[in-house]
């Protein structure tokens, strides 16, 4: 089983989805309700209830009445569990039925009936991949078994005669109708009074359905990374093997089962949002109108089509046969519908549904605490937060931190124009809005993503050196030796990426991503425990970390991110790129996020989900006001009138720096002239 770092069940690997527990922590309304409705004289006899075998004589096989029921007690539904029945033929039922009441006596004589009825319990299916009343309670009803009400333990107990027919999820009123009948037998044998059935009678069924398998959970794509780090660690120690499947291990994660709550229902929230922006875009046309190699090519890798080629039909015949409307359980943002469409709308359907990841990670532990990789793991298990793909506008920081790190000002003034560079194959970068007139500062040309400053800085630092930086603040990924990577044409995974963020928040090095805390095996003993999280090497130095932080802050209030805090009233200090949603950084994104005090002024940072403060005496970096001497000493020489009108604003302000706070003058230069 998975725990998140707050203590809650994230889920499990299995072969067979079962939990076993105590017999003590078995509610007593579910072992009366088995009772009364499975073997009411289950405390009488000794395996063979000899009453009701005569009563399947003379109802069942002479008056042909099937609801009679099969006759079998507990301890030999028990051994039909343990021992499943095997075909031989014609001789089936009464061979499998003989070797039943001979398990079910060797039971009885070796187990009491308290254990009979826990083993019991422990083992009964309830369908959907569900193996014991532990499983089934937290199925349906969202609470261990233990907690079961009388008229809960009664829908689990209906459910054994038909688990798909009296499944209180996909068949509501017929489970009903079934609960009542096992509420009035345990009425009839005395473990309910008249007036507690005819209350429970009266009451609907409130399921809480929650499912945990390799399909669903709250965090699928998260699970599986940890099932792979999991086994990896296991390897290492091949003296003591152990299978994650089998062998009940208990693994403790970083993740918040709360944040990760948030993460899911904003991701949702948001791509429902732009997936309307974009059928509303494209209604009544295909996006690859224009490119329509783009769907042949997805429909030629579909197992029907090749299904179909391997058969030995021609395209035409293919394309006939695809075109042929069938039932079809497809995936829509709302969730799982029944259509009858052919293969290749349904393809068309796939192609346009959106699809994004989203991580989130603590700088100062590299605890993961987060982890959304998809819309839908069930349909789409390609996972968003390790893939690779262009990052664009989130690697320019990168770029600026080279830079600055050089010892370029921040304050310097670089030209807007379009340029060519002969000696990178007449590259010529272009802004996106077209417009390539004034100046920018370096500072104004990273918090407005201006395209031709980040070609220059790029072209005065060098490439090699911001590929250099990128591999110290922790990315992996192959990196293409040439400039338009300041761009984002670089390949790189969205976990990279916040890995190397979190170099700005721990004063130039990168904290490496932790996903497992702990293993334990069943009986509670250690197996694995993470060590601290080393720091990776120094990509720049504090000052560097500094102004990027600072820079970066203005990306949010003021620059390409501001639409994503538009609406927000919130205590905290954001530093990042492309910050898309108004409430959380997703789809792309890479950001740095400490709360803040309410008190004026800015103070030493506290956890965002209320726990302890940080260990280290100094926490992440904080966003500093201090600027270079020069930008401050320029400001005094430079009296023009082109800045008359919006810069050199001197002001006081109380700024937390290390361990110490001052009250400093600043002056503030314009970012653009």
């Amino acid at each position: 089983m998975v725990y998140s770092t707050d203590g809650a069940m994230m889920g499990k690997y299995y072969i067979q989805n079962r939990l076993t527990i105590d017999n003590d922590h078995i509610s007593i309304h579910i072992k009366n309700a088995l009772v009364a409705t499975e073997d009411s004289r289950f405390f009488e006899h000794k395996g063979l209830d000899f009453i009701s075998l005569g009563r399947v004589f003379v109802k069942t096989i002479l008056l042909r009445d099937t609801r009679q029921g099969g006759g079998s007690t507990i301890s030999q539904q028990l051994a039909k569990n343990l021992y499943p029945r095997r075909k031989i033929g014609f001789l089936s039922f009464p061979v499998n039925k003989i070797r039943e009441i001979f398990i079910a006596a060797r039971l009885e004589k070796h187990f009491s009936k308290e254990e009979i009825l826990g083993l019991y319990l422990n083992t009964v299916p309830f369908g959907e991949d569900i193996y014991g009343i532990e499983v089934a309670a937290n199925r349906f009803f969202a609470k261990p078994s233990s907690s079961l009400t009388p008229p809960e333990a009664a829908t689990l107990v209906g459910m054994l005669a038909a688990n798909t027919a009296y499944n209180p999820r996909r068949h509501p009123e017929r489970s009903m109708l079934r609960r009542n009948v096992v509420l009035d037998r345990m009425q009839d044998n005395g473990f309910l009074s008249q007036e507690e059935t005819d209350t429970y009678k009266k009451a609907p069924i409130k399921t809480t359905y929650t499912r945990l398998d390799s399909n669903h959970g709250p965090a699928p794509w998260f699970m599986e990374q940890v099932r792979m780090q999991a086994e990896s660690i296991l390897k290492q120690n091949p003296a003591s093997p152990y299978n994650i499947y089998t062998d009940g291990l208990r693994i403790r994660t970083t993740i918040d089962s709360r944040l990760q709550s948030f993460a899911v229902t904003a991701t949702k929230n948001h791509l429902d949002y732009l997936q309307n922006l974009f059928e509303e875009h494209w209604k009544g046309r295909d996006p690859w109108q224009h490119n329509p190699e783009i769907f042949n090519t997805a429909l030629r890798k579909t197992d029907r089509y090749q299904l179909l080629r391997d058969k030995g039909l021609e395209e035409a015949a293919i394309l006939e046969e695809l075109n042929k409307k069938v039932p079809t359980t497809i995936y829509t943002h709302e969730g799982e519908q029944q259509m009858t469409i052919s293969p290749i709308d349904s393809l068309k359907r796939a192609l346009r549904i959106l699809h994004t990841g989203f991580v989130a990670m603590d700088p100062s532990t590299g605890h993961v605490l987060s982890w959304v990789g998809g819309v839908d793991f069930k349909y789409f298990k390609y996972d968003h937060v390790t893939s690779r793909r262009q990052v664009g506008s989130t690697f320019k920081p990168i770029v600026y931190a080279t830079a600055l790190n050089q010892g370029y000002d921040p304050c310097e003034f670089i030209s807007n124009e379009q340029r060519v560079y002969e000696q990178f194959d007449n590259w010529e970068p272009a802004n996106s809005d077209g417009e390539h007139e004034g100046y920018y500062s370096m500072k104004g040309g990273l918090i407005h993503s201006v395209n031709t400053i980040a070609a220059e800085v790029i072209n005065k630092t060098g490439v090699n050196s911001v590929i250099s930086t990128a591999r110290a603040m922790g990315i992996t990924s192959p990196i293409p030796t040439v400039p338009s990577i300041a761009l984002g044409t670089a390949d790189i995974s969205l976990l990279e990426m916040v890995t190397a963020y979190t170099a700005f928040a721990n004063y130039g090095r990168a904290q490496k991503p932790v996903l497992i805390l702990k293993i334990e095996d069943a009986e509670g003993r250690v197996l694995y425990e993470a060590e601290p999280s080393g720091f990776m090497e120094e990509a720049f130095n504090e000052e560097t970390a500094r102004m990027m932080v600072q820079i970066l802050r203005g990306v949010i209030e003021r620059g390409t991110g501001s639409a994503s805090i538009a609406g927000i009233t919130c205590k905290a200090i954001t530093a990042g790129r492309r910050v898309p949603h108004k409430t959380m950084p997703m789809a792309g994104l890479s950001a740095l996020h400490q709360t803040s005090s309410p008190a004026p002024g800015w103070a030493p940072p506290i956890r965002a989900y209320g726990s302890e403060q940080r260990s280290w005496d100094r926490g992440p970096i904080r966003p500093c006001p201090y600027l270079p001497a020069s930008c401050r000493k320029r400001s005094r020489h430079r009296p023009s009138a082109l800045f008359a009108r919006n810069s050199f604003i001197p002001y006081r302000r109380t700024c937390w720096c290390g361990s110490t706070v001052k009250t400093i003058w600043k002056t503030i230069r314009p970012e653009r002239k």
